[in-house]
């Protein structure tokens, strides 16, 4: 298997692309019921080796897909997942099913964009002050992160052969940020968070007209939201929340109870993760 992994190269047909794909989705399942069982060490350890195996399958298909791909009527976009980002927003060109307006895909590019400034002007912190707030736990709210890691499908090789790994790639990264937040809320464990739950979001989007990959998005938003809050950064927690709230608009009407009971807790979530309102001196 070393050998199978560790180039781009190494494949010598998409046979050998899916069977390393099929072992990284299996690795990223066993880091789901280890971080269901707590034991988190473990569980970071295998969703880290889980995207190394992944790794060179996205390589793969980046470097075999140069242009747009039509499987089954479904028009799958082969953009490189690490190089996905928010303007990604900006590219999706089919509106959601029952909105044939364009005002919310308008109102989500400018939510983003929004977002970006916002983490652009975020300061950088001094190796030594975020020492002194490693030491200093942050107190937050459990009860608005989405704390449920994402298990992967396994893949059909005969009715549905894999062409893209992007929200595979999303699902493990994901999990890593899921196995941070959950360990704690030091300044240290937020940051590492943070950051995971904010690339996984960009690869997410990347993947456009799939409902599983939004799932992903809005749970990174929520969360990465949620973190930004807990750090006192009520800008850039609010630019993260009023993406995840144009997000959920852009959806078609949920199709189940469970998908809509899920909306509505991120929605009661964008009401609640406010700034601090500090009274007036009297």
């Amino acid at each position: 298997m070393t050998s199978t992994i560790s180039s781009t190269s190494s494949f010598t047909d998409r046979t050998d692309v899916w069977m390393v794909m099929e072992a990284a989705i299996e690795c990223n399942n066993i880091g789901v019921a280890l971080l269901k069982a707590r034991r988190m060490d473990e569980a970071l350890e295998t969703f880290k080796r889980a995207a190394r195996m992944m790794y060179p399958v996205s390589r793969f298909f980046q470097t075999t897909s140069s242009q747009m791909v039509m499987m089954n009527g479904d028009t799958i976009s082969s953009s490189p997942t690490t190089s996905a980002s928010l303007s990604s927003f900006q590219q999706s060109s089919t509106p959601a099913a029952h909105n044939n307006s364009m005002d919310v895909d308008i109102d989500i590019v400018e939510k983003t964009m929004n977002l970006q400034r916002v983490k652009a002007e975020l300061p950088v912190v001094k190796e030594q002050e975020e020492y002194a707030s490693m030491l200093r736990p942050i107190v937050c709210e459990n009860s608005f992160i989405l704390s449920e890691p994402i298990a992967i499908d396994h893949i059909q090789h005969t009715f549905h052969p894999p062409i893209s790994c992007t929200r595979e790639s999303a699902a493990i990264i994901y999990n890593m940020g899921l196995v941070y937040r959950l360990s704690g809320s030091s300044f240290c464990l937020l940051q590492k968070s943070w950051s995971l739950f904010d690339m996984a979001f960009s690869v997410a989007f990347s993947v456009s007209n799939d409902v599983r990959a939004r799932q992903i998005a809005m749970a990174c938003l929520n969360n990465a939201g949620e973190i930004q809050h807990a750090l006192g950064n009520y800008q850039l927690s609010r630019a993260y929340l009023d993406t995840l709230y144009t997000l959920i608009l852009s959806l078609p009407p949920a199709a189940d109870e469970g998908t809509l009971k899920e909306r509505h807790q991120l929605l009661l979530n964008v009401m609640l993760l406010q700034e601090p309102k500090i009274a007036g001196a009297a």
